[in-house]
């Protein structure tokens, strides 16, 4: 097994594995090499372990590639894209995503345009029913590009959300436009704008934890 030693003034030592797949073993500065490879031997099943997560990790952050049966997520459901013969638009239909070949090189510009527009269809019917719930007004609701967030609100009443939210389940998304909604009344992430959120979405912390754990799965 192939691996790095890096030593510093630190007590104790720990093995570290690297987004990349690497294996990085922390150690004190004046312990001995045999007691490092004792260290990484002792805890070489837990290390595979690892190392067979991170290249699972690396293969989903992987770059889409829109291969014929590359599976593409909408809604929380995998459906595998299909090519078809002609020119034909992309379109979603028995639970795949058929596309005309002679398109086959727009394919990233074509899911995105089709994305883009199921999130201003889904969005904007959502955030109007939660609104409603909630005793609240929504200026207006912008569908954006953006990669670092999921969604956004201003002081003027408008809502931004990234188009990639429409790949999360229905539970999410509906937790991401609470969370937006909320901030219309609270402008901070306090106990009393968890609490209005907790009011509408009891679970929130589970829909929360789920996007963090799964948000490099939303993405072209």
């Amino acid at each position: 097994m192939d691996y790095t030693v890096i030593r510093s003034r630190r007590k104790t030592i720990a093995v570290e594995i690297t987004k990349e797949g690497g294996v990085l073993v922390r150690a004190p500065l004046k312990l001995a090499r045999r007691e490092v490879l004792a260290f990484v031997h002792q805890n070489r099943g837990w290390i595979a372990r690892k190392l067979s997560q991170a290249r699972v990790l690396q293969e989903e952050r992987a770059p889409r590639r829109f291969r014929e049966g590359e599976p593409f997520p909408f809604l929380g459901e995998q459906h595998c894209l299909r090519y078809v013969a002609g020119g034909e638009d992309l379109r979603k239909e028995n639970g795949e995503f058929l596309l005309g070949a002679d398109l086959s090189s727009r394919a990233g510009d074509l899911f995105r345009t089709w994305y883009r527009a199921r999130a201003r269809e889904i969005l904007e019917d959502r955030v109007a029913q939660f609104a409603l719930r909630m005793g609240l007004t929504c200026r207006s609701v912008r569908i954006t590009d953006a990669k670092e967030r999921w969604g956004s609100c201003n002081a003027a009443g408008s809502l931004n959300f990234a188009w990639r939210l429409v790949m999360a389940p229905p539970p999410v998304i509906d937790y991401v436009i609470v969370h937006e909604l909320s901030h219309l009344v609270e402008m901070n992430h306090s106990r009393r704008f968890w609490g209005r959120v907790g009011r509408i979405i009891p679970d929130y912390a589970a829909r929360r934890k789920w996007l963090r754990e799964n948000e490099h799965l939303l993405s072209l």
